[in-house]
């Protein structure tokens, strides 16, 4: 597994008062041909990638779904990807916690994981299986 992990950071600034956001800086994969630059998650043999953000206050790890902030065309170079805060504060009383939101571009939905250290294992897996599911077109939350 390849894990592009983000410090997640929560700033008045954003459009989602209260969100919590990393952005995407990596190079990794530029897309060819492209008018604008575009990137996608490096998946060279075959490799699951993982999209994550840290923070460090909190002590939460905010699991995205990879495949969908990179699908065609890609991403652009310091994209934000955000988490409403409430998932994120659930996730830091209980220990894990999910919630969907729809994403901006395309009739797509997206299930936000949340976990605190000692449940990353399980978030992973969890999020592993939501990714596998919407890759093979059935719903996310299988």
């Amino acid at each position: 597994m390849r894990v592009y992990l983000y410090n997640a950071t929560q700033h008045p600034s954003e459009r989602q008062q209260g969100a919590f956001r990393i952005q995407l800086t990596s190079k990794d994969n530029p897309v060819p041909f492209s008018d604008s630059p575009r990137y996608t998650f490096n998946r060279s043999d075959g490799i699951r990638c993982l999209l994550m953000g840290y923070n460090s206050d909190l002590r939460a790890f905010i699991l995205w779904d990879a495949d969908l902030h990179d699908a065609p065309p890609g991403y652009s170079f310091s994209r934000g990807v955000q988490a409403p805060p409430g998932v994120v504060f659930r996730a830091v009383a209980r220990g894990m916690a999910e919630e969907q939101r729809h994403l901006k571009d395309g009739n797509r939905v997206e299930t936000i994981i949340v976990a605190r250290p000692e449940r990353l294992a399980e978030a992973i897996e969890r999020r592993v299986d939501l990714s596998l599911a919407s890759l093979r077109g059935g719903a996310e939350t299988c």
